[in-house]
């Protein structure tokens, strides 16, 4: 069973970090620290990211991504969603594994 996480309000790429942000409070968290990533089925529209290490905001954070507003589907949105995560899974393994060496 999947669990909703904090809903915060931006999440930029910084393509070796993500840049997290729920009102005045920013925090840059490194890619290696997301432990998965993935779209939960509770809270529709989601993207979930887990991280190995708690951030200021927690082990889990979900966002909804700005630029899916323009699929005019959800099946395209869906399927946005998953290419989005399996994306940012593959960097975050990368970097894990960058970084244990």
């Amino acid at each position: 069973m999947s669990s909703i996480g904090l809903l915060v309000d931006d999440v930029f790429d910084c393509d070796t970090s993500l840049t997290v942000r729920r009102g005045s409070i920013e925090e840059l968290v490194p890619l290696s620290n997301i432990f998965k990533v993935d779209v939960p089925s509770m809270g529709v529209g989601r993207i979930a990211v887990h991280f190995e290490v708690a951030t200021t905001f927690g082990k889990q954070i979900d966002f909804i991504p700005y630029n899916l507003s323009r699929a005019k589907s959800w099946s395209l949105k869906h399927a946005e969603l998953n290419r989005m995560a399996a994306d940012l899974n593959a960097r975050a393994s990368g970097a894990r594994s960058i970084s244990v060496v």
